[in-house]
This record gives structure tokens, sequence and C-alpha cells, in this order.
């Protein structure tokens, strides 16, 4: 299987959070999985991490720890896929869906997912719910 993580499954792998324990059991049972991320996703990381530490859930040092573990990890087990131009026009087509509820970056992540015929896997229920409708394969570890 192709697994595509979005951005909150691989926050939850390197930081401590009510998920890491069923992400990291998720992983454990599907460790021959080909997991990827988007070049997008570096961007989302960077956010959440920086985020966290904004508002006091991570220390500074935790914070460059984290970002470290990131791309140790991106460098060596998790290779990422990246934006092509045509992804944000099909974001847009799927951000223009009548019944589909998607955010934007959210709307690109599903974009490239599709594009590269992975499995989605979130953490984000309501992503999760958008992504089935749209016909996407989807796991919430």
């Amino acid at each position: 299987m192709k697994a595509y993580l979005d951005t909150s499954v691989v926050v939850s792998l390197l930081t401590d959070e009510i998920a890491t324990a069923q992400v990291y059991e998720w992983f454990r049972l599907h460790r021959d999985a080909q997991h990827c991320i988007s070049e997008w996703a570096v961007t989302e990381f960077a956010a959440a991490i920086s985020m966290k530490a904004r508002i006091g859930q991570i220390q500074a040092v935790q914070r460059a720890s984290v970002m470290a573990r990131f791309a140790q990890l991106t460098a060596k087990n998790l290779p990422l896929i990246p934006v092509e131009a045509d992804d944000f026009r099909s974001a847009a087509q799927l951000c223009a869906h009548p019944t589909v509820n998607l955010r934007a970056a959210d709307a690109l992540h599903l974009a490239i997912c599709r594009r590269i015929g992975a499995t989605l896997v979130t953490l984000d229920q309501p992503f999760a719910a958008a992504a089935l409708e749209t016909g996407t394969l989807t796991l919430v570890p």
C-alpha cells in the first residue's frame, strides 16, 4: 500500500499528542507500506510546530529537536512528493464540488494523494469524510 500521510499524522508521530500512541500503533501495523508526504506538508509541519512553540506546548529547544527529527525522517524514510501545477487546479476542482466540504490546504493534499494513487492517512475526521466523498481510499489511525 502507498500511504500518503496528512500533516496531522506526522505531527502526532513526532510530538506528544493525544493520538501519538495510535499513530505509533498504526505505523507498527503498516510498517511495510510505502509512506510518503508532499512538499506542501513541509510547510504545514513547520507551521504546526511553530504554533506549538508560540502557545507554550513545547519549548524552543524541543521545537528545534522536532524539526531536526522531521528533516532526518524526510531525508531517510519519508519521501517527499513534489507539488505540481496541476495539483492546484485539481484542488480547486475538489473545492468547487457542491457537496464536499474541503479546506484549500486539505484539497491540495487530496489532489496530490489522488495523483499518486495513494491511500490518504489522516487524523482529521472532517478531512477523512470529505476524502471518502471523493472516492479516495482513506484511513484514520
